[in-house]
């Protein structure tokens, strides 16, 4: 069976096929190599699995001869900046942050409540002999009783860059390009066959 010849005026669909394809492939790249654990230098553990869900890529065709890309975080994941750029996060409304400790979150990680106000109990504030302020529940009573630490409050959080969405995008660009100057090349020489019929 004969393969069918590429036209120039398919141009257009095959960059559009090309641009489809590479955006697919840069997001299951995201979500295999920086979005599914553990966390570390570049790589960020799931939660609750929103910042994965907010990978997207829309390809756009203006008119008959050009064709648009359109690749970006979503914006259902505010915080997807402050891990690829990193940032110092302060408190805004309250002294200090609360972090929730182990006995605070659930199983993936993610805290119970939204703020130490929202614990349905009694929090005692102390200062550990390292120094840290800490929100405890004490649970027991007399000599059973014991102290569970439940928030760490900080003036400050640094959050290191480890999303590598620019660094990973700029090398699925690269590889599209060289796939668009392939199909154009190819194009190209199938026109020139044609012409020579």
């Amino acid at each position: 069976m004969a393969k069918k010849s590429i036209g120039s005026g398919d141009l257009p669909r095959v960059i559009e096929r090309v641009l489809t394809l590479g955006g697919h492939r840069f997001m299951a790249r995201m979500q295999r190599e920086h979005l599914s654990g553990p966390t570390g230098p570049d790589s960020l553990s799931v939660r609750t699995g929103a910042l994965r869900r907010s990978l997207f890529s829309t390809v756009a065709r203006h008119g008959a001869n050009a064709v648009s890309l359109l690749c970006s975080i979503g914006s259902n994941a505010p915080y997807a900046r402050v891990h690829e750029y990193g940032a110092t996060i302060v408190p805004r409304s309250a002294k200090y942050l609360a972090i929730p400790l182990a006995a605070a979150k659930t199983a993936a990680g993610v805290s119970r409540w939204s703020s130490p106000r929202d614990f349905p109990g009694e929090l005692t504030f102390i200062k550990s002999k390292l120094g840290n302020k800490l929100l405890v529940k004490f649970v027991g009573k007399k000599k059973n009783k014991r102290m569970i630490p439940m928030f760490v409050l900080k003036d400050s959080v640094t959050i290191p860059p480890r999303l590598n969405f620019e660094n990973t995008f700029n090398q699925e660009a690269d590889r599209i390009t060289q796939e668009i100057r392939l199909a154009a090349k190819t194009i190209k020489i199938q026109a020139r066959r044609g012409q020579g019929r």
